[in-house]
């Protein structure tokens, strides 16, 4: 069972393009009779070759490619993400939510939904998550997240901010999309000097998209601030997909 469940295990990993970097990594820990296994078969070759190691290694290096060296070995994806968000001074987020049998995981810098990354298995569906955010940090349209952050943040006035969630609200049922879900994720500070977070989930048919609001001393200020964040992102995949369709017409009247 263990074997197999391991075995599985490392089929996904495949699958998710992961199998061949040492952070890939797997959630099931190699059963203890492979290593039994592939203990028996290196003694009996060492035995075999009257004990010469250059044959033994010769004969049975295969078993343990890829083999990491220090020339080799990647960096750690989340690790690299961390140190890239402190060298800018910006804070980092993961949202996780489970979608059938799958895990979702969304990548947020400064507030702004960066990358997006799904697997059957949590500890991968994050680092597919982070290393599509690290490929546009770094080389792509996000990478003016890293110097100035995304829409207005905390530079807005309250009073700015209090339409935004009706106005996400009607824009959801204009599109025929489910209502927005407004959840707190975070209350802290004394009673006197409370502050909250609220995350805003939002499905459309191109996927489910969540923003994180800033700290705020009000919850309806917060969840106003979630939303604001949420039609910025809105706006930004309207004008993409208005790009897309502009780009198909004229590759087709080409």
């Amino acid at each position: 069972m263990q074997v197999g469940q391991f075995i599985q295990s490392v089929k996904q990993e495949l699958q998710d393009d992961l199998g061949t970097t040492p952070y890939g990594g797997t959630v099931f820990k190699a059963p203890k009779v492979l290593a039994d296994i592939v203990e028996a078969i290196a003694a009996a070759v060492y035995v075999d070759c009257n004990f010469n190691l250059e044959k033994l290694w010769k004969v049975t290096r295969f078993l343990f490619e890829p083999i990491v060296t220090a020339e080799t070995i990647d960096e750690q994806p989340v690790s690299t993400l961390h140190e890239l968000c402190q060298k800018h001074g910006k804070d980092i987020k993961f949202k996780t939510w489970q979608k059938g049998g799958t895990t979702v995981v969304n990548v947020f810098v400064g507030g702004a939904l960066v990358g997006m990354g799904s697997s059957e298995q949590m500890v991968i569906a994050k680092l597919n998550a982070t290393r599509d955010a690290l490929s546009k940090l770094l080389g792509g349209g996000n990478q003016q997240v890293l110097t100035i952050g995304v829409g207005h943040g905390s530079e807005v006035e309250v009073g700015e901010l209090r339409e935004c969630k009706q106005k996400l609200i009607e824009q959801c049922s204009r599109k025929h999309w489910p209502k927005p879900i407004f959840k707190l994720e975070k209350e802290e500070g004394p009673a006197h000097d409370r502050t909250f977070v609220y995350s805003v989930q939002v499905e459309t048919q191109g996927g489910i998209w969540v923003t994180l609001s800033d700290k705020m001393s009000r919850v309806k200020d917060a969840e106003n601030s979630g939303a604001q964040k949420m039609l910025e992102h809105l706006l930004k995949l309207s004008r993409k997909e208005i790009l897309e369709a502009y780009i198909v017409v004229v590759t087709l009247s080409m």
